[in-house]
């Protein structure tokens, strides 16, 4: 029992780790400067020059934010929207909302896109209606950060 009350008084003394009471870092005037111009995080320049398919897009972090390039790129297909890259549900539905107000603004004339003319059979004959341009492409968007998931209240 003496021993167990000896190491008690013995805890009760030592620092907790991690506290430093002789460390002390004075900030002035004149070292101010060093302290602020300290990069605590690797910053990817932003393309200055446009390159078609890719847009920046913002993201929100826990310590900021930060720029996303978004690839797009247009295939023949029936009008799906493919999403890849590691995204978040936030961001997906986004992206499914926003393709879908695209096809409202294009079938309200809002924006102007080429019908893709109509197929013909043997004899001339029109086959089908001419296809809206969404129905006749697929659009493929890539998010290429890495394995980082976007999610969260900046995502969309």
């Amino acid at each position: 029992q003496k021993k167990e009350e000896e190491k008690r008084e013995e805890t009760k003394k030592e620092k907790p780790k991690g506290e430093n009471k002789d460390f002390c870092v004075s900030i002035t005037p004149d070292n101010l400067k060093e302290y602020l111009e300290r990069m605590v995080f690797e910053i990817d320049p932003i393309d200055e020059e446009n390159k078609i398919g890719i847009v920046n897009g913002l993201a929100w972090t826990p310590v900021g934010g930060d720029v996303l390039k978004i690839e797009a790129v247009k295939i023949r297909g029936k009008g799906e929207l493919k999403l890849t890259g590691s995204l978040g549900d936030v961001m997906k539905e986004s992206a499914i909302i926003a393709f879908s107000v695209v096809k409202v603004l294009l079938d309200n004339e809002t924006l102007k896109a080429p019908k893709i003319p109509s197929e013909a059979d043997a004899e001339g004959k029109k086959k089908k209606k001419a296809l809206k341009v969404y129905n006749a492409y697929d659009l493929h968007l890539h998010v290429p950060e890495g394995a980082t998931p976007k999610d969260g209240p900046s995502a969309g």
